[in-house]
């Protein structure tokens, strides 16, 4: 098992592109599922995401986590 290099919450695009770069034999199990999800139900681009997630932690006040689930949820 690798060692945790960095710990931070991600949205799920973002998850998407880091999965993405990986080759699909490369994974374990639990990333292909991962994958599979994230292919399926993911519809904004990641920088799109992380922008969205800078201004909900600038103009809301909302911790990383907080923003990355409203990101991951979008309400319209």
């Amino acid at each position: 098992m690798e060692e945790v290099k960095k710990k931070q919450a991600v949205s799920l695009s973002e998850v998407k592109e880091i999965l993405g770069k990986v080759d699909p034999e490369e994974m374990d199990q639990i990333q292909r599922w991962t994958y599979d999800y994230v292919s399926k139900f993911v519809t904004i681009d990641p920088k799109e995401a992380k922008d969205m997630k800078k201004q909900l932690m600038k103009e809301c006040e909302l911790t990383e986590e907080e923003a990355v689930e409203i990101v991951n949820i979008r309400p319209t």
